[in-house]
């Protein structure tokens, strides 16, 4: 057979609910054996792994292959027309035999495919061999082809792919391998729904009663499984699905398909006066249910449902634009980016449904499944629990660089064939409100950070523009983006650049990424994992392999492992650090509503293995300080509280004052809930951090003022300006309070300190020893006439030197004005570097440091140097090198 009758069926249709499941004892074994032994019927598998569906292994560059076998007996035939083997999922590349018969491969992870075994499958013994393989292609992750998003290149993965190939044994790199999803045996008529959607359109909405009508576009993809023409009455019947009422609309249809025919098949339907969905911050997420059943005078009848909302989504993007509107009026969406598991075997239905609720209960309404196409139960969930989602093309930073014409070729048709399957998959669910293609790739203002080669040649942006073309055109009703990163914005100022008060300077249409990293509770299990012995090396590889980003924990982070006493007083930190990043950031965002914030996506909302990482729940869904400043900063009426700048900053986030100071801050009204009324009373005070006073404070000193709640699609709102004489010295919290006939609507607060001095300073970012290979070229240190040179390289995005603070040599001081530093077939001097003539260092350009009237002796050495580089702050790095 050739390439083509070799590939699997796409099965994107919902799975009917009369399948037989394979869900008995599996066998499994890595191999990378001839593929005609391990698929044989009497091959001894005897000595193989049991093992239970569903079931990830980790693929390293050793193990890349992995191989199942499944005995089953069949006492008769099915009596469908036809009978397909249907594979849930499976990472990544899978090639599939039945009794000894090649039946076709697959590539991808997330869809469903399968084979039509009507005429093998055997009455008695079937045996069943399937290969998944999976290319790790560590080290290489320009040119990387595998279309799986998180799972092969991702900084919240374990073993984060920057580190790589850096830290030591055992830590090696994996990717998920194997059969994540169910097996079973499916049957069908004989013509197959491959594909089920159906796309309102909503005519004149009106937000509580409805809408004129709504015109379904109905989509089918069918295929004549038989080598005859067949033809087919379609029945198609509307109805409610999770509320009262009848059939709303239904149609009859006859169509033939020629032998072997695959066809796409469209048709509208209306449905008078139809309820429609919300998510659950403004009203009920109403579906319906559409059946459709084929009968010929041939084949048995065959019956397929999909379920579906009836919704307009829209929005307005431009570079300085972001605007969304929802069955007719304008919304504010509130969410943050969210991962299952990285051992997606692992994901329930259960634990699905633990995970959404505590993102209803953070006061969210969408969520970013990021760089990943998820089970069809969380989709199916977010419809009914009234969630909305921004769904992501599993890609991720840079792919296929350089790569020859053939290999390109065939990479742009994989892209494309996968988000057509994407389509097909998932194109019905109403909680989808927008489609991303790309995640942060190089070809974007902001992808120089992965390197200036990728970004000059803007790679992938032909594929990915092309690709949103496609998915645009296939489903019209909702807004798609080539890129995540360039209509909507990645800003993690107060963690990898800056300081976490440049948001306030910051107007973002639509932020879908902001966050700092935080460490789970004490009490999780996550500390089983990784060294505890205090006070634990900055570059510790235990910690690195699990995602801590140590250079930026120490700037602008709460800084080192070692400047606390305990893991116990670094967690706190940590936590309060983060919570109060959220707080600030998201009032900043809601204050500017709609001028020109459209709504923000937090970054991260869970973590997918033991990890630290930028969530605000950890892997065990332990919460940290963080998950309760995202659930107050996202309450639907909410005090946004925009802290004037006169304070200055100690240990990373708190705000110190002089004696004799003022808090001066400005109070803006928010309300993103059409439910929501009238007049509200804001009230203000400061108060002690601790003490008997506090409640006693509270009431006697509290200011406040009654004004009415804006309006769900206006913008905030200015109450008041506030300017408090601050009491003598000590720790105080600045409080406001919003509140509706005696209830708290919504509570924000900010610690400040009034005089004292600080605890903890930071000491400059220091490059982790297992990193330095990366900046430092090993075996550079050479002799000149007058002293010594070596050389640094930039390995990432551009970046601007401002001062090289301090060089060192064998812990000695060196006189920077014996220091010159060459670029480009230039010389500076480094005293004539400053932050206003700065030197730009391009990425993946070297830097030579050469240092005059200094002769050293052969043998080894160790270099330190600090430098002041623009928006990352003071950098340290030390090596030791070998002068011969």
């Amino acid at each position: 057979m050739d390439e083509q009758q070799l590939r699997a069926l796409p099965l994107l249709a919902p799975c009917p609910d009369d399948i037989q499941s394979l869900d008995g004892e599996w066998l499994v074994a890595f191999s990378h054996q001839n593929s005609n032994a391990y698929a044989a019927p009497d091959l001894d598998d005897s000595a193989w792994e049991k093992v239970r569906l569903p079931h990830l292994r980790h693929a390293t560059v050793e193990q890349d292959m992995l191989w199942y076998r499944y005995h089953f007996r069949l006492e008769a035939l099915p009596h469908s027309a036809h009978t397909l083997l249907r594979f849930g999922g499976a990472f990544y590349q899978t090639r599939v035999w039945l009794n000894g018969v090649e039946l076709g491969s697959h590539e991808g992870y997330f869809q469903p495919f399968g084979f039509d075994v009507s005429n093998i499958l055997l009455v008695g013994e079937n045996t069943l061999a399937v290969c998944c393989h999976f290319p790790v292609e560590a080290g290489a992750f320009k040119r990387k082809t595998a279309i799986a998003g998180i799972f092969t290149d991702w900084d919240c993965k374990p073993y984060p792919s920057t580190y790589y190939p850096h830290l030591p044994e055992p830590y090696q790199w994996t990717v998920p391998l194997g059969l994540w999803q169910p097996v079973a045996l499916q049957p069908t008529g004989a013509l197959l729904v491959e594909a089920f959607n159906l796309y309102p359109e909503v005519i004149n909405p009106r937000w509580t009663d409805g809408a004129d009508r709504a015109y379904v576009h109905v989509v089918l993809q069918l295929r004549n499984l038989t080598s005859a023409a067949q033809t087919a009455l379609l029945n198609m019947q509307i109805a409610p699905h999770n509320f009262a009422g009848s059939t709303v609309a239904g149609d009859d249809r006859e169509i033939t398909l020629a032998a072997a025919e695959s066809r796409r098949i469209e048709y509208d339907l209306t449905i008078e006066r139809p309820r429609l969905w919300f998510p659950w911050t403004h009203g009920d997420p109403n579906l319906y249910r559409a059946t459709l059943t084929l009968a010929s005078s041939t084949h048995n009848e065959y019956e397929v449902g999909q379920v579906f909302g009836v919704r307009a989504i829209q929005a307005l993007i431009g570079h300085q634009q972001w605007q969304w509107s929802l069955n007719g009026r304008p919304i504010f969406p509130k969410g943050s980016n969210y991962i299952t598991d990285f051992y997606l075997d692992r994901v329930s239905t259960e634990g699905l449904t633990r995970d959404l609720a505590l993102v209803r209960n953070a006061n969210l309404d969408i969520v970013r499944m990021h760089a990943h196409i998820g089970t069809a139960e969380f989709y199916r969930l977010c419809d009914e629990q009234g969630l909305m989602v921004m769904c992501d093309f599993p890609m991720i930073w840079t792919y296929a660089f350089n790569l020859p014409a053939e290999e390109q070729s065939a990479f742009d048709a994989s892209v494309h064939r996968q988000v057509e399957e994407m389509i097909g998959l998932l194109g019905s669910h109403p909680s989808i409100v927008l489609w991303s293609i790309h995640n942060e790739p190089p070809w974007t203002p902001d992808g120089s950070f992965l390197g200036s080669d990728v970004h000059a040649a803007a790679t992938n942006r032909h594929v990915d523009q092309t690709a949103a073309a496609r998915v645009q055109s296939l489903d019209p009703t909702r807004p798609v983006i080539a890129a995540s990163g360039l209509y909507d914005q990645h800003l993690y100022h107060g963690w990898y650049i800056g300081n976490w008060r440049d948001n306030r300077d910051l107007a973002p249409p639509f932020p879908t990424e902001f966050g700092v990293q935080a460490l789970p509770n004490l009490d999780s299990s996550f500390w089983g994992t990784v060294n505890t012995n205090w006070p634990v090396a900055i570059d510790d590889p235990t910690w690195a392999h699990v995602g801590f980003q140590s250079v930026f924990w120490v700037s602008p982070g709460v800084g080192g492992p070692a400047q606390y006493q305990s893991l116990t007083e670094y967690i706190q930190a940590s936590q309060a650090y983060q919570a109060f990043y959220i707080r600030y950031v998201i009032d900043q965002w809601r204050r500017k509503k709609f001028t020109p914030v459209g709504g923000y996506i937090h970054f991260l909302f869970t973590d997918g293995w033991p990890a630290i990482t930028w969530s605000v729940l950890d892997y065990y869904r332990l919460p940290k300080a963080g998950y309760q400043a995202l659930a107050q900063a996202s309450n639907p009426a909410h005090v946004c509280v925009d802290i004037e700048e006169n304070y200055r900053i100690e240990a990373a986030f708190h705000l110190v004052y002089q004696e004799g100071a003022q808090f001066r801050a400005s109070l803006y009204l928010v309300n993103d809930d059409y439910r929501l009324g009238g007049n509200v009373q804001v009230r203000w005070w400061i108060e002690p951090r601790q003490g008997w006073l506090r409640p006693r404070l509270r009431r006697w000193f509290a200011t406040h003022t009654m004004v009415p709640l804006p309006r769900a699609d206006g913008e905030a709102q200015l109450v008041t300006s506030v300017a408090i004489p601050l009491p003598q010295a000590g720790k105080y919290q600045f409080c406001v309070q919003l509140l509706q006939h005696g209830h708290i609507l919504d509570q924000n607060c900010y610690d400040l300190r009034v005089g004292g001095t600080t605890d903890h300073q930071h000491p400059p970012r220091r490059v982790p020893a297992f990193l330095v290979g990366r900046v430092y070229e090993f075996g550079s240190l050479r002799h000149t006439i007058d002293g010594f040179t070596f050389r640094l390289l930039n390995p990432a995005m551009p970046i601007v030197m401002q001062r090289l603070l301090e060089l060192r040599l064998n812990g000695e001081p060196i006189n920077l004005a014996m220091v010159e530093i060459g670029r480009g077939g230039q010389s500076y001097r480094c005293t004539t570097i400053t932050p206003e003539s700065p030197l730009e260092f391009p990425s993946g350009e070297y830097l030579t440091i050469t240092v005059h009237q200094h002769m050293l002796p052969p043998g080894k050495h160790e270099l330190e140097a600090t430098a002041q580089l623009l928006g990352f702050g003071t950098i340290a790095a030390r090596w030791h090198d070998q002068l011969v």
